[in-house]
């Protein structure tokens, strides 16, 4: 996005009506290349042609060179990341177990016997038990799409975060550009201010005039004092080591629209939630599975090895083996009521699944409409600029002839950065809009 600067040069105050006024216009375009999320931004890249995602690569770049971040986002990422490691363990258990014990004893068998009257006893004793159950193995097949499923949600996660941040420059910009441009107001309403004092003093009668521009200066410098409070607030919404002054906010990249026409096209709409709510589809799934599994019976296998010292006398080695089954007669309808409560919540998922598709193909009807409104806004603002700055040249050309036309033309210069505010502000508006868009441009597979 260009930022528009005008400065003006006053030979002499008694020669307001002679003005010239020499426009420098002052153009900063930012181009970066991607480090990250290389493979994401490229694939997106192919399916819009280069009109959308690719123009926020430099602002991808800028964030990850300075850490930048919203605060709070770091607590959702480990939170997520701990859920998953918690997952991972879960998954890796088996269900063996080896126990070991060991025992020692001493009875005293009479105090006032004259035969041995004690006895010592050892034994050490190693068991390994494996159960076999329906339940369990059910139970690691959710685990294993449940562990899925929050990489996926993981990858969405930072890809919106990053979204966040990326959101949060462009609005920065944004308020740094329309600051620019009302300080740049300034100095043609006071030139105004100072012409209309001088025919005041020459004896015509400028008062309603010089009162319009009076307040105009005073709405600009509330406009000025307005938008930095702006900058502030949403800068202290951001986790950076950078310490944004007012010339290191010129250093936020900038957007380039360029050629509003290529901005034509329906870009392949990807949506990264489908992937999410079919896993959780397939999960209830399982879960029905294992609340039926309830009824199937259990094996435990178990092996033992012991030995034992008698001290006294001999000893003894022994080994075990065994497996037990246990079945379920009656368990109260607590069996039944699972079931019945797993299928509920499938057919939950199912209607949730339904109703998702449905809301994403008015989200993507959606995103079409709005953003052909906001490209024909901007195109009907460029318009205006275009015809305010034939006006400027003709009266600019009037100037050089000798004609007194200073009211027209400053009030010309005012609208000209009136208009460029409103450009701004659109070009922001619809740069916003597709960072807001972007996980919809990335193919989800390219997120896992």
């Amino acid at each position: 996005m260009s930022s528009l600067s005008v400065s003006y040069s006053v030979s002499s105050i008694l020669k307001v009506a002679m003005l010239k006024f020499t426009p420098r216009f002052s153009v900063s375009i930012c181009v970066i290349t991607l480090s990250t999320l290389a493979s994401s931004l490229s694939l997106a890249e192919e399916a819009c042609q280069n009109d959308r995602v690719a123009k926020l690569r430099n602002i991808e770049e800028y964030i990850l060179n300075h850490n930048i971040s919203i605060e709070g986002q770091d607590f959702e990422v480990e939170r997520l990341r701990h859920q998953i490691k918690n997952t991972r363990g879960l998954l890796e258990t088996t269900p063996l177990e080896i126990n070991a014990q060991t025992k020692y004893s001493y009875v005293e068998r009479g105090l006032n016997s004259i035969d041995e009257n004690e006895a010592k006893q050892s034994s050490t004793d190693i068991s390994l038990t494996s159960l076999l159950s329906v339940e369990q193995m059910l139970t690691k097949s959710k685990l294993r799409k449940t562990l899925r499923r929050l990489d996926k949600d993981l990858s969405l996660l930072v890809l919106r975060q990053r979204s966040e941040v990326m959101l949060q420059l462009v609005t920065l910009a944004n308020l740094s550009d329309l600051l620019a441009n009302a300080q740049s107001k300034l100095p043609i309403i006071q030139e105004q201010i100072e012409y209309f004092e001088i025919l005041q003093q020459m004896g015509k009668s400028k008062i309603q005039e010089l009162s319009s521009a009076e307040l105009a200066e005073l709405k600009a410098e509330n406009e000025i004092i307005n938008l930095q409070s702006k900058i502030q607030v949403e800068l202290s919404k951001l986790v950076t080591d950078l310490s944004f002054t007012p010339d290191h906010m010129a250093h936020i990249p900038r957007v380039t629209i360029g050629d509003l026409d290529a901005i034509s096209s329906v870009c392949q709409f990807f949506d990264p939630e489908l992937d999410l709510k079919m896993s959780d589809n397939e999960i209830s799934v399982i879960e029905i599975q294992i609340a039926k599994s309830k009824k199937v019976p259990t094996a435990k296998f178990s092996v033992g090895l012991g030995t034992t010292d008698y001290h006294a006398g001999a000893y003894q080695n022994s080994i075990s083996a065994g497996i037990t089954i246990t079945g379920q007669l009656y368990a109260g309808g607590n069996i039944d009521a699972g079931i019945a409560d797993a299928e509920g919540r499938y057919n939950l998922s199912m209607l949730e699944l339904s109703r998702h598709k449905v809301q994403f193909e008015k989200k993507r009807e959606n995103f079409i409409r709005l953003e052909h409104s906001l490209v024909g806004s901007i195109k009907q603002a460029k318009e205006q600029v275009r015809r305010n700055e034939v006006y400027i040249k003709e009266l600019t050309e009037r100037t050089n002839a000798g004609f007194s036309v200073f009211e027209d033309l400053s009030q010309r210069k005012l609208q000209r950065l009136e208009l460029t505010a409103i450009v701004l502000d659109l070009e922001s508006r619809l740069v916003s809009f597709w960072v807001r868009y972007l996980e919809n441009f990335i193919e989800p597979k390219s997120l896992n």
